[in-house]
């Protein structure tokens, strides 16, 4: 687990404050690639405006939603 300062959304508030934080870096850089995937699919599908991000830390889970076309899918030999 590492600790640093990093921009934060509490709930309930309007704002982010930057706080020191600790986190693991495997699973950030997950939920990073996680979202830069979700970005990168409005790149290939300009119709797609939707993107949703929902956290349930008391269950433990992340979801992540756009209304896009979807990973092209190729079938290799």
């Amino acid at each position: 687990m590492e600790r640093s300062s990093r921009w934060v959304l509490r709930e309930g508030s309007p704002k982010f404050s930057l706080e020191e934080v600790a986190y693991v870096p495997a699973l950030y850089k997950i939920f990073d690639e996680v979202l830069v995937n979700a970005a990168d699919n409005y790149q290939r599908d300009r119709k797609m405006n939707i993107l949703k991000v929902e956290f349930n830390a008391k269950e433990g889970w992340v979801s992540v939603h756009n209304n896009g076309k979807g990973i092209p899918v190729e079938i290799h030999k």
